[in-house]
């Protein structure tokens, strides 16, 4: 949905982001434990995403992934953090 990497705005662009997707929650990329996701930023600096829990019922995920504009992801050990859902 969303990530924040400038430290100087993390908690307001975590913020807004939560705001304009309601339901959806935060993270620490690099303390999440999941190694599908990038653990630091292009630019070396720590990564809060926000996201939208679905599940795992793909229709559900590209539905909105077509509603928000956003892009889905596996949040597990096995994915590589470049791979994305396919969703059309």
């Amino acid at each position: 949905m969303a990530s924040a990497i400038d430290p100087e705005s993390y908690a307001a662009d975590v913020q807004a982001a939560l705001d304009r997707f309601p339901g959806s929650r935060y993270l620490r990329t690099d303390l999440a434990g999941c190694s599908s996701l990038n653990q630091v930023s292009s630019i070396g600096t720590r990564i809060y995403a926000v996201y939208l829990p679905i599940g795992t019922d793909v229709g559900a995920i590209c539905a909105e992934v077509g509603r928000t504009g956003g892009y889905g992801k596996w949040l597990d050990n096995s994915t590589d953090p470049a791979a994305t859902i396919g969703c059309g």
